[in-house]
């Protein structure tokens, strides 16, 4: 008996493919490449924004205000809602930082986690590739430093740090915090694309990580800590990274279209596009968040 699974599994196989080499494909426009050109530091911290410029805003802040000597900061924009766009854009501008705007990407209306990766893939080829940045940080747009620090270690001596992840005897690092030494990762090129039951990111898996030596990548503390009523992470808990850095765990609203900082929010009449950074921890340490 055939089985009719098979056909659908190779058309939607066929059609992510064709939706992947429409991204990875697109030409970043003269002007961003001017921006490009520009980048001369040594390293670089890149985020993927998606429709959420309150959370872009305390990124920005938390970039700017505790990590010394201070990197260049990369807005890549995957924003679907154009008032969106608008909103990071200035926010970019306001903090210093250099906003790229993705290209269109088919998979953000049904697929987020290939439109984080096919977009993350544009932009190491199309932004990090045409640079002079050695060292780059990939964030989730909903991880902040909340205490001073200096990216210095996290590239120091290894290809890579992050969170590891595994799964079916496979292993990859989260890319919503990853820290890559171009000049130690070598290999064949960068791609975040999911891989077998690994989620985004796990592709590095099959390309790089499983050839490194051991001593080739660092592996970073990931603390859950509850910081409202019990549930799932997503509706009540934070992550503590390295010690410095908060993940909100769903800033997005992905879940069910409320995102954590909405959560966070305690006064009806409190606005989160108000929010800086110090009040973000203020309210985490509040709810009992162990923040430095």
């Amino acid at each position: 008996m055939v089985n009719q699974a098979l056909p659908l599994r190779a058309m939607r196989f066929l059609r992510d493919k064709a939706f992947y080499r429409i991204v990875v494909s697109r030409r970043v426009s003269s002007e961003s490449l001017k921006h490009i050109d520009r980048l001369s530091a040594d390293t670089a911290v890149l985020t993927v924004a998606f429709n959420q410029p309150a959370l872009i805003r305390l990124q920005l802040e938390g970039l700017t205000r505790f990590i010394h000597p201070a990197p260049a900061i990369i807005i890549v924009d995957n924003s679907s809602h154009p008032e969106s766009r608008q909103e990071i854009a200035a926010l970019a501008k306001e903090f210093g930082a250099t906003y790229i705007r993705a290209p269109f990407n088919p998979f953000s209306s049904f697929q987020g986690s290939l439109s984080h990766a096919s977009t993350l893939d544009w932009a190491w080829s199309r932004i990090i590739g045409e640079s002079r940045v050695n060292n780059v940080l990939l964030l989730d747009h909903d991880i902040f430093p909340v205490a001073k620090l200096s990216l210095g270690s996290l590239f120091q001596g290894v290809a890579a740090a992050g969170v590891r992840e595994e799964r079916a005897g496979m292993w990859y690092l989260w890319p919503g915090f990853l820290a890559i030494n171009r000049d130690l990762m070598g290999g064949p090129p960068l791609s975040f694309m999911p891989y077998r039951e690994l989620d985004t990111g796990g592709s590095l898996w099959r390309s790089h990580y499983q050839s490194q030596s051991k001593d080739s990548t660092k592996f970073l503390t990931q603390a859950p800590h509850q910081v409202g009523e019990r549930g799932n992470k997503q509706e009540s808990e934070i992550e503590l990274i390295d010690g410095r850095w908060v993940h909100l765990v769903d800033g997005s609203g992905w879940l069910d279209g409320v995102g954590k900082l909405d959560r966070l929010v305690s006064a009806p009449t409190s606005s989160k596009t108000k929010w800086r950074v110090e009040d973000l921890i203020g309210r985490l340490k509040q709810l009992g968040a162990p923040l430095p």
